[in-house]
């Protein structure tokens, strides 16, 4: 299996210390995503272990092969640390790409998705393209557009923007997430970006990402404690966001 990545764009993931099923159907789905783009574009998805899963890394790396996927994903061990934002973090540095997607390995996505983002990506020089997303039963989640809308709910320790929507240029991470942290780096990386230096950013006001509550139920308790922590930190200067913020687009 490759250790590094040249592709246009990667799909960055991480484990939550699934069972292999999981993993392989996952590996399935964004694996045919990414041949559907292939005629446009070179996306790999990549998925990094934690140290201690690295047997369920070479079990699923067999299933692979055996499989002999069109567009091979790219299985990493974390050697540098361990937990979340450190396996997100080693697979940022031991890849190269042009853009970043990220993905849980519950949340489901389309090739028109990725192509749509890149182009607009390419087109508008953005920094970042997000969008709205459906749950499993196809409620419409939306999420703010304008600099006042993300200044005030991110004010309210609620992340301003899906992860699972996310497509950043390499060239704009140049924060890493906060591997401190074992809930909430997303939404500690975003107030990050957004207060530290100008940020071009685009909204999608469409669903571009199908997204799994069933997880997220059981994370809501320690992911508020976690939000108010890091709101607290950063409160004084949330509502300078706009400022910061050079251009967010509708």
């Amino acid at each position: 299996m490759k250790k590094t990545s040249n592709s246009y764009a990667i799909i960055l993931s991480s484990t939550f210390g699934e069972e292999e099923d999981l993993i392989l159907s996952y590996l399935r789905h964004v694996s045919e995503i990414c041949s559907v783009v292939r005629a446009n574009y070179s996306i790999v998805p990549v998925l990094v272990f934690e140290k201690v899963e690295d047997e369920k890394r070479i079990y699923i790396t067999k299933k692979l092969v055996a499989e002999k996927f069109y567009v091979s994903p790219i299985l990493l061990t974390n050697k540098s640390g361990k937990g979340f934002s450190s396996c997100l973090n080693y697979g940022i540095k031991k890849t190269k790409s042009k853009y970043i997607f990220r993905l849980d390995t519950d949340d489901k996505t389309t090739p028109q998705r990725l192509i749509a983002q890149i182009e607009i990506m390419d087109s508008q020089k953005l920094d970042m393209t997000c969008g709205y997303m459906k749950d499993h039963n196809n409620k419409l989640l939306k999420y703010p557009s304008t600099r006042k809308g993300i200044a005030i709910m991110a004010a309210l320790g609620t992340n301003p923007i899906a992860h699972p929507t996310v497509c950043i240029s390499r060239e704009s991470l140049y924060f890493l997430y906060d591997e401190s942290l074992s809930r909430c780096e997303d939404f500690d990386l975003w107030l990050r970006f957004f207060l530290s230096s100008s940020f071009n950013i685009k909204v999608l006001k469409n669903p571009i990402t199908k997204y799994s509550v069933s997880r997220s139920f059981l994370k809501d308790k320690d992911n508020a404690l976690n939000q108010i922590k890091i709101r607290l930190k950063y409160i004084k200067r949330i509502f300078i966001i706009p400022c910061f913020v050079t251009r967010l687009d509708t």
